[in-house]
């Protein structure tokens, strides 16, 4: 059975004991009996900063806010005959410990199907992503921690996910970072086998989100975040990457943010 949450992977660890399904909302109930300790701190990792979002009612259908984009709200959910696809954390988790090595966890989820999803914005942090960078404990981050690289003078991959799982379409990939001292630093995305444009910080020392191009997905991408610099040899401080859908299916959507709904039209 494959049993995973976001980076939560519980694998054979543990169990769906009881799941319910209206409409768009899942509700999910895990029984963890093996491992408890290590899984228990990745859920809190993976849900601890998301932002327990609130349903807007409307006719017909249920919305969530998007209000915090740096924080990992929207998950892939990937457990074999209940649901794979992406989905909003809604209430964060309950967790009741029943003896010493066997937990029961309450999850609540809204399911985004292939048209929800370009209303969103996707965030992986850096740190879960890591290939070659240091986790460093940073409160200033949407997670307090971030990925601190040296960059040398040669293209390396720092973070990677083997497939992005994102419906085909336009996609803006944005990176929150900053650089050390100086802006010689140069960042760019892989996608497949397909290396996008160079892009680098406007300033030193101060956080920044820098676009890193709009590359269009066909669904289970590669991607490789790649980072270098020829001049200096000064860290660059990663936190998060965001991914918002610009072109869904030939469709063109204006994106607004209207009071940090992150909704479109």
């Amino acid at each position: 059975m494959t049993l995973k949450i976001g980076k939560v992977d519980i694998g054979s660890d543990g169990n769906v004991s009881r799941y319910t399904t209206m409409g768009n909302h899942l509700d999910l109930t895990l029984n963890i009996y093996s491992n408890v300790s290590t899984h228990l701190t990745t859920i809190n990792e993976q849900f601890r900063w998301a932002d327990k979002v609130n349903p807007i009612n409307t006719v017909g259908r249920t919305i969530f806010m998007d209000k915090s984009p740096f924080k990992t709200n929207v998950v892939y959910l990937d457990i074999t005959d209940i649901y794979t696809g992406w989905a909003i954390i809604v209430d964060g988790y309950t967790a009741f410990q029943l003896s010493p090595n066997f937990w029961k966890i309450d999850f609540r989820f809204y399911k985004l199907d292939s048209e929800d999803i370009q209303y969103y914005t996707i965030t992986h942090n850096i740190e879960d992503i890591n290939d070659a960078g240091t986790d460093t404990a940073d409160y200033a981050c949407s997670n307090d921690e971030k990925v601190v690289y040296t960059p040398t003078t040669s293209w390396v991959k720092v973070a990677s996910i083997s497939a992005l799982n994102i419906p085909a379409g336009d996609y803006a990939f944005d990176l929150h970072c900053y650089s050390d001292t100086t802006i010689t630093a140069e960042f760019r995305i892989k996608i497949g086998v397909t290396e996008y444009s160079a892009q680098s910080n406007s300033t030193a020392d101060t956080w920044e989100i820098i676009p890193l191009g709009i590359p269009t997905l066909t669904g289970t991408d590669s991607f490789e975040l790649q980072v270098r610099d020829e001049t200096n040899t000064n860290p660059v401080h990663l936190d998060c990457l965001q991914i918002k859908c610009e072109n869904y299916e030939g469709q063109y959507r204006i994106r607004f943010n209207s009071g940090g709904l992150g909704l479109g039209t």
